[in-house]
């Protein structure tokens, strides 16, 4: 078990950085699709673009959106993936020194605790 979590704990902050970028370039993303439908709808208005495109870039911002929400889920999950990793490792150190206090009580005669 302590190998994997070993595994485990290396590779979770590697994906916390990479899910970190993904939400960076989706926020990146929306905030230029948003400024393009803007500029769409206003055009629109003005009836110097056709309803098609103005369309188009407004899915464009929708998709934009929903991409945005799933990176900040991605990074969210993989935070919390490495908070496990944290805790498992904090009861592996714990169950180490209770078997290593069992272990010198049971050699001295003593009972656990005193």
């Amino acid at each position: 078990m302590k190998f994997w979590l070993a595994i485990f704990k290396k590779n979770v902050p590697l994906k916390i950085e990479s899910a970190k970028a993904s939400r960076q370039s989706a926020a990146a993303n929306e905030t230029q699709t948003r400024k393009d439908n803007d500029r769409f709808q206003a055009l629109l208005k003005n009836q110097t673009v056709d309803k098609q495109r103005s369309d188009q870039a407004n899915l464009s911002w929708k998709m934009a959106q929903a991409e945005q929400t799933a990176s900040e889920a991605g990074h969210t999950q993989s935070k919390k993936q490495l908070s496990e990793a944290k805790l498992g490792w904090e009861q592996i150190s714990a169950k180490e020194i209770d078997s290593h206090h069992y272990a010198v009580d049971d050699a001295t005669g003593s009972s656990c605790g005193t």
